[in-house]
C-alpha cells in the first residue's frame, strides 16, 4: 500500500499523527483489517515539532560534560522532553525521565552505566502532555 500524503479531499495533510486503515477481502470470504499510525513532518517542522539533537552522544571522562548528555529540541514551541534509555538487548536502563516543563531539554547522566552503546528514545510532549514526535539516538559510553 502507498499513501500519497493527501486527505479525502485530495489536499496534503498538515504535520501531525494520523491513522490509516486498510480493509481487504480475498475473494473467498476472508477479510483483513490493518490499521497503522503514521507521523507526518512537513517542511515547517522547525516551527512545530522541531528537530531533536543529542550533545554529546559519545560520553567519556574527557567529554566537556563528562558522562552527561543533553537532548535538545530546537522547536519554537515550549515542549517537555521525555527520555527512556535502553541497552542493546532492549532492556530499560533509564526509566521515563521528564525534562523541565517547557524547556525543550532533558539530560541523561550515564556515569553509572557500563561501557557500551545505548538507545535513547526522546519524545517531545506538547503542553497537554501529548506526544508530537519521537526520535531515537545511539549514545556511546566509554569508561
Amino acid at each position: 500500500m502507498v499513501w500519497d500524503g493527501t486527505d479525502d479531499t485530495g489536499a496534503f495533510v498538515s504535520t501531525g499523527q494520523y491513522f490509516i486503515a486498510v480493509h481487504s477481502q480475498d475473494g473467498q470470504g476472508g477479510d483483513t483489517n490493518v490499521t497503522l499510525k503514521v507521523t507526518v513532518i512537513g517542511t515547517d517542522a522547525k516551527d512545530g515539532t522541531g528537530f531533536v539533537s543529542a550533545r554529546p552522544n559519545i560520553l567519556n571522562r574527557t567529554s566537556p560534560t563528562g558522562y552527561v548528555t543533553t537532548f535538545h529540541n530546537d522547536s519554537t514551541m515550549p515542549l517537555t522532553l521525555r527520555l527512556r534509555v535502553y541497552d542493546m538487548a532492549g532492556e530499560l536502563v533509564q526509566p521515563a525521565r521528564l525534562g523541565v516543563m517547557g524547556t525543550n531539554n532533558v539530560q541523561w547522566d550515564a556515569s553509572q552505566a557500563s561501557s557500551g552503546i545505548y538507545l535513547a528514545v526522546v519524545e517531545s510532549l506538547n503542553a497537554q502532555g501529548g506526544v508530537i514526535s519521537r526520535t531515537t539516538f545511539k549514545v556511546a559510553v566509554i569508561h
